[in-house]
C-alpha cells in the first residue's frame, strides 16, 4: 500500500527534512507509487537538483578555455577595450577574461591571397593576476594574416584573422620581446 506525503510540510518523511532527503526518500520508495502530479514535482525536484550542480560546477571550473584574443591598431588600447581591429598598420594583442597566470603560445601566419608562411611571428604569453596579456606593438608586410592563440593547451586554439595595410618589417617595434618573447603585461 502507498504511503502519502504532504509535501507542504514535509510529514512522513524522515527526519532529514531537506529537498535532497525528500527527493532521495521519493525516489528509494520508488516515484511510480505516487500519484500523478506528486511525480511530477518529485521529477522537477531531480531536475532543478541536478541543474544546480551543474550549474555549480561549470561556475567553479576555473582551467577552461575561456578568454577572448583581439587584434588593435598601434601600440595603445582602444576604446572599449573589447574592440578588435581587422585592419591595422602596425598592431597589438590583447588576451582578456583568462585565468590569472595562465601561459600558452602564439603565432602568426599568413593567409592567402598573401602566401603561405606558417609563424611569421610567434611569441609566449602569461596572464596577469586579473587574466590579462598585451603583447608590444608589432608590424609585418601588407597583406593578410591569422593569429593562432594557443589557450589552456594546443587543443584550444583561438583564432583571429586580420589585414596590415601598411608595409612595415616583420618583428616587434620598440626592442620589445624579440620574435619569440612576444613582449607585454597587463593592460594599463
Amino acid at each position: 500500500m502507498p504511503r502519502w506525503y504532504d509535501f507542504r510540510t514535509w510529514q512522513g518523511l524522515s527526519s532529514d527534512r531537506s529537498i535532497a532527503g525528500a527527493c532521495s526518500e521519493v525516489i528509494a520508495m520508488g516515484i511510480f507509487h505516487l500519484g500523478h502530479r506528486a511525480r511530477r514535482l518529485g521529477s522537477a525536484a531531480i531536475l532543478v537538483g541536478a541543474l544546480t550542480l551543474a550549474s555549480v560546477s561549470v561556475v567553479s571550473a576555473g582551467n577552461g578555455n575561456n578568454g577572448t584574443v583581439k587584434i588593435q591598431e598601434g601600440a595603445s588600447n582602444a576604446e572599449p577595450v573589447t574592440k578588435n581591429e581587422p585592419h591595422v598598420c602596425t598592431f597589438h594583442m590583447l588576451f582578456l577574461f583568462a585565468d590569472a597566470g595562465q601561459a600558452g603560445d602564439w603565432s602568426i601566419d599568413q593567409q592567402p591571397p598573401t602566401g603561405r608562411d606558417a609563424s611569421v611571428v610567434s611569441g609566449s604569453y602569461l596572464t596577469d593576476t586579473n587574466g590579462e596579456f598585451a603583447t608590444v606593438e608589432y608590424g609585418l608586410p601588407i597583406g593578410h594574416y591569422t593569429l593562432n592563440w594557443e589557450g589552456r593547451n594546443d587543443q584550444n586554439m583561438k583564432h583571429k584573422t586580420f589585414w596590415v595595410t601598411c608595409e612595415n618589417p616583420a618583428g616587434p617595434f620598440g626592442g620589445g620581446g624579440g620574435g619569440g618573447g612576444g613582449g607585454g603585461g597587463g593592460i594599463g
